[in-house]
């Protein structure tokens, strides 16, 4: 089963701090190694480079002395040495960005959570430091903003006020030994960039092809779970929510499998996720416990729309099965509208009726049984309909009379038998697979409609001495809500485990599967009847065999 990588950004207010903490034996449990590319000083000069900038900016809010990434390392690196690892990821990263980096190799406590601190500047060292000195006194008052004369920052009794200060001429007023911030980090666009190089960096080190990590892709119609970490105070906020998104995936995994559209999913996640949560935060600023209302809601539009599939799907079945029994032509059902890849076997089941209704079988009289059952099993393989044979003899001298036109050009003129681009062990593999989900779709479907009767069960039991039989319903509620979340995820377990990472990716390959599956029969049915007798009589001349006739056996 893959998974996602996991590589998280923030930002430090106390660099020099967290350098301490990642890189202490002291503060931490499992502390294998760290690497520097540069010396501990540089941090310290780069702190109060980024304190006097923000100062003399006048901003507000915390001075951003650096960022630090969090990177999830797979289980099986622990098989490399811990120096080794952590010296290529920070090497790596440092030549690509060209900053100064230093990191830390941790596990947690349970040894579950192999990961990487990798602290960086966003800031470079000048080649040459800018140092200026001042040509006279310099004063400033409390707030670091230069005023004019020495006045200005003196109390009643004559003496400097606290946190003013005076450079004295000759001194240094200003030294400057880093450039301006990277514009770089701060985009939006970086620390995803970030994880598609550090995913693919990682799967270096990964040899099973199963246990590769792959990057989130948010044009999916999925939503990401939240990582939660230690000790984080938003905990039962983000268990809320990724419950949220987990139903949501599951919904969505029921809609592709039903036959809902890839387009119409996004369209969905589009207007009921992605700009309500945009107009939430427009409006009412940053809430993320409106998040969970969104996702439900957005959740119940997508199961009416599985609801509404499925009650069409339901019409046309009981609307052929009516016109069947009536003996209405086939045309009238063709009319009926088909919603979505859903109806594929109401499509085939038409399909069948129409070839039933308009053609009859051919009656054969061969030389040999053996002929016969070898022209029949070639015919068939070919994909040639069979013509309808008259009881008169004229029908059966003119259907002669079509073979014989058939089979008088040459025989080296018949094009090459089209062949399907797939092999047919993997297509039936397919088919298999997308049958399993079919079936676990109506194990889902079942265990709604019985949740939905014991729900109505507890609606209606209202007796003052029904206390015993509420608290029964209610426990069998919460064990049959359990059954079906356990249902819904089996759809995505299904197809993961032949190592598909999603429903998603899978029914893509199938719809692809499927379309070239039909080009083939069409390419195959058109050349059978084209050249497929011609082929016939080919095989039994290349065998030495007489061609076996057909007459009227009535």
């Amino acid at each position: 089963m893959q998974r996602n990588s996991f590589i998280q950004m923030s930002k430090l207010s106390n660099v020099r701090g967290r350098i301490t903490y990642i890189s202490s034996h002291a503060k931490q449990e499992n502390l294998y190694a760290v690497y520097e590319t540069t010396e501990r000083s540089f941090w310290k000069e780069l702190a109060l480079c980024n304190r006097h900038t923000f100062q003399k900016s006048g901003t507000e809010g915390k001075c951003i002395e650096a960022r630090e990434l969090i990177i999830a390392l797979p289980e099986d690196l622990v098989q490399y040495e811990p120096e080794y690892v952590l010296e290529q990821f920070t090497k790596h990263f440092k030549y690509r960005y060209g900053v100064e980096c230093i990191s830390a190799l941790h596990h947690n406590k349970a040894k579950t959570n192999y990961h990487i601190h990798l602290i960086f500047s966003e800031r470079k060292l000048l080649d040459e430091p800018v140092i200026k000195t001042a040509a006279r006194s310099m004063f400033y008052d409390e707030k670091g903003k230069r005023v004019r004369t020495k006045k200005e920052i003196l109390d009643e009794n004559g003496a400097i006020r606290k946190k003013c200060r005076v450079i004295k001429k000759g001194e240094v007023y200003e030294k400057m030994l880093f450039t301006i911030k990277n514009k770089r980090f701060k985009q939006e666009g970086f620390l995803e960039e970030v994880k598609q190089d550090f995913t693919a960096f990682i799967n270096t080190f990964v040899f099973d092809e199963k246990k590769k990590l792959a990057v989130f892709d948010k044009q999916s119609p999925y939503l990401a779970t939240k990582k939660i970490g230690k000790n984080n105070p938003k905990e039962e906020q983000i268990k809320t929510d990724n419950w949220a998104r987990m139903e949501w995936n599951r919904t969505v995994d029921r809609a592709l499998v039903e036959g809902i559209s890839r387009e119409e999913v996004l369209q969905v996640k589009r207007e009921e996720i992605t700009e309500k949560v945009r107009e939430s935060v427009h409006k009412w600023g940053n809430r993320p416990w409106f998040f969970f209302s969104i996702v439900t809601h957005a959740v119940d539009i997508l199961s009416a729309l599985i609801g509404k599939i499925r009650e069409q799907f339901r019409k046309i079945t009981a609307f052929f099965e009516k016109d069947r029994k009536d003996t209405a032509p086939v045309e009238s059902i063709k009319n009926v509208p088909l919603v979505g890849p859903l109806v594929q076997e109401a499509e085939k089941t038409i399909i069948r009726a129409d070839v039933a209704a308009t053609s009859q079988k051919t009656e054969l009289k061969p030389e040999s049984e053996a002929q016969i059952a070898d022209v029949s099993q070639t015919v068939s393989i070919l994909g040639i309909k069979e013509k309808t044979v008259s009881d008169s003899a004229e029908m059966t001298k003119e259907y002669e009379s079509k073979i014989s036109t058939n089979l008088e050009p040459q025989n080296d003129d018949i094009p090459p038998r089209p062949e399907f681009s797939m092999d047919m062990e993997e297509y039936d593999k397919i088919q298999g697979i997308y049958k399993q989900l079919v079936r676990q779709e109506n194990a889902v479907l079942t265990c709604e409609k019985e949740l939905g009767q014991l729900r109505q069960d507890l609606l209606l039991c209202t007796g003052v001495f029904q206390g015993k039989r509420r608290k029964e319903l209610q426990g069998q509620i919460a064990n049959k809500e359990q059954q079906l979340a356990d249902a819904k995820q089996r759809l995505g377990d299904i197809v993961k485990g032949y190592g598909y990472p999603s429903v998603d990716s899978f029914m893509g390959i199938y719809r692809n599967t499927k379309t070239d599956y039909a080009d083939y029969t069409k390419q195959l049915k058109e050349w059978g009847e084209k050249y497929g007798m011609r082929y016939v009589k080919r095989e039994f001349e290349e065998r030495g065999e007489s061609y076996p006739h057909k007459s009227n056996s009535r």
